[in-house]
């Protein structure tokens, strides 16, 4: 399994708390890297790291909630009616432990 972070700047930069400067957009719990658009709170998806160019490990966005509904169910999403999901995630997926766990 590939690293998470390619280079210490990589790291520096994704975990930074500091969110007027932060452009690196990290999630652990998907394993996304983005870069942030200026002036909105989206980013972009890269592949690549922008400090030392190694190929950053590929996002789990789509294999974590194949994941959630295979094993858990549906109960995690909002109704057609907006109404709040029946069921609150449990914490595994708020983290990468649900992804470690998985050989992923």
């Amino acid at each position: 399994m590939m690293e998470i972070f390619c280079c210490e700047r990589m790291e520096t930069e994704a975990l930074s708390e500091d969110q007027k400067w932060k452009f690196i957009d990290f999630d652990l719990s998907k394993r996304y890297f983005g870069i942030f658009q200026i002036n909105t709170p989206y980013s972009i998806e890269i592949k690549h790291c922008p400090f030392c160019g190694k190929k950053l490990p590929d996002n789990l966005i789509d294999e974590k909630w194949d994941t959630i509904f295979s094993e858990l169910g549906k109960d995690f999403l909002a109704d057609e009616d907006g109404n709040p999901p029946k069921k609150e995630l449990p914490p595994e997926f708020k983290t990468d432990e649900w992804w470690k766990k998985r050989g992923l």
